[in-house]
């Protein structure tokens, strides 16, 4: 959660707020709220794993292309079809 709120935080990413906020609430509320998205660990496991499967297979230097065609590809493989983290959790 510290490196969420550090990265949600850094001048670089305010691109990508949205879905870094999104991801935030529903992380805090998932660990330290009253769960009210009805998150589970499958749900996250679900998330996480486009992003966790390319980080093992590539360099340091190409993660973030790679991982952003991960999601694409997750996306439009209809594994999931969400408008925000909370829709798929």
């Amino acid at each position: 959660m510290e490196l969420l709120y550090f990265t949600v935080e850094g001048k670089k990413n305010q691109s990508k707020l949205d879905e870094l906020l999104r991801l935030k609430e529903v992380l805090g509320d998932y660990f330290m709220g009253e769960n009210q998205y009805k998150s589970s660990a499958e749900n996250l496991n679900k998330y996480f794993y486009p992003f966790n499967y390319v980080a093992r297979k590539i360099s340091p230097g190409e993660l973030l292309k790679s991982v952003k065609l991960a999601r694409k590809e997750y996306q439009n493989n209809q594994v999931v079809k969400a408008n925000s983290i909370a829709d798929l959790l």
